[in-house]
């Protein structure tokens, strides 16, 4: 078994899996973190097709960009870093650069922890971590169970467990940035991709990058990726949404019928190589990051994470859902349990 590094005495596993199409991953146990996806290619070799960090110590700083870091205890943004549950009022973590939010579970997440594993069959791996009260700001202590596996359909099955000891928000998501291209990362990549969304409505933004508590049709706006589009045919266009994020970074609300099954979300085929890559997820919906914000600044190791140079599909309830009453609750109560299963599925 191969070690990324050390941090506090600890030293981060590099946990593989394979299967029968060549394909392999590697997880780190530290951020249940998936460091690469290697993908067989045209030339009979394989591609990395997600983008990650050459150290330990890269993953671990503060304020990075979460490359394929599993995020709690609570996805995305909390605005004005608090929320009020039982009559009480929690302050959270404060690390959204300008902005008075709580972002991706405060400066240190399930994305900073160091999990405990093991090995259930050759092609799935489970990692295990504690969360504890009033961590970040949160209340109540919260065991974690991450299950990844890796079948031979090609599909990376991502199962997520959170157990709480009294009520407390949880909303977990995976945030990998993919490059379907392979390769290093080229600026503008994603414009090329075609994007299919299984949405009717989406939730715009307001002041902060928090959702308006509005839910509203992509029809007839740049939004609208209900039939294939290339990414970036409307990445300039003149849409006052964009002002606040720069592009899409915006939550789709599925077209869902009730049922909790993992259904379809969306698919991103990169027609130079031919990848597709397909989500679907119990979740209500997803956010679609597509890299709008990143400005060459991080170094990975597929080189600087340029603008536009990836695409993030992150599953996931309403983000500020705990202070928005007509959005999905996201509280668990005492004993129960938070259950994830979203899938992604790269053709080729």
């Amino acid at each position: 078994m191969a070690f990324l590094g050390t941090l506090n005495g600890r030293e981060a596993s590099v946990l593989v899996l394979e299967n029968a199409l060549g394909m392999k991953m590697e997880i780190l146990s530290y951020g249940a973190i998936l460091r690469s996806w290697l993908v067989p290619n045209s030339s009979g070799g394989r591609d990395n097709i997600v983008v990650g960090f050459n150290s330990l110590e890269e993953y671990d700083r503060q304020g990075g960009p979460y490359l394929g870091a599993f995020v709690g205890r609570v996805a995305n943004r909390i605005s004005g870093a608090k929320f009020a549950l039982g009559g009480t009022t929690y302050s959270l973590d404060v690390n959204d650069g300008p902005r008075n939010n709580t972002l991706h579970g405060g400066w240190r997440g399930f994305n900073n922890k160091f999990y405990t594993f093991r090995f259930p069959s050759s092609q799935s791996v489970e990692l295990s971590a504690e969360s504890v009260d009033g961590e970040g700001g949160f209340p109540g202590n919260v065991q974690i169970r991450v299950r990844y596996t890796l079948t031979d359909a090609g599909e990376w099955v991502c199962e997520y467990f959170v157990t709480a000891d009294q009520k407390t928000p949880v909303d977990c998501t995976q945030h990998t940035y993919f490059n379907l291209s392979g390769g290093n990362l080229r600026e503008n990549a994603n414009a090329d991709w075609e994007l299919q969304i299984f949405a009717d409505r989406y939730l715009p933004f307001r002041e902060g990058i928090v959702p308006s508590g509005e839910i509203v049709p992509v029809a007839g706006t740049p939004f609208d990726f209900r039939q294939p589009k290339a990414v970036g045919r409307d990445h300039d266009a003149k849409e006052p949404q964009f002002d606040f994020s720069g592009g899409y970074s915006h939550y789709y609300v599925l077209n869902r019928k009730g049922s909790q099954d993992v259904t379809p979300a969306a698919v991103v085929r990169d027609p130079q190589t031919g990848r597709t890559l397909e989500m679907a997820t119990n979740q209500p919906g997803f956010v679609l990051f597509a890299c709008t914000s990143c400005n060459g600044t991080v170094n990975t190791s597929q080189g600087k994470l340029v603008r536009r140079g990836a695409i993030c599909l992150e599953a996931q309830n309403y983000p500020n859902a705990i202070n928005e009453p007509s959005f999905p609750s996201p509280i668990i109560k005492a004993g129960e349990t938070y259950y994830q299963k979203t899938v992604y599925r790269v053709r080729f």
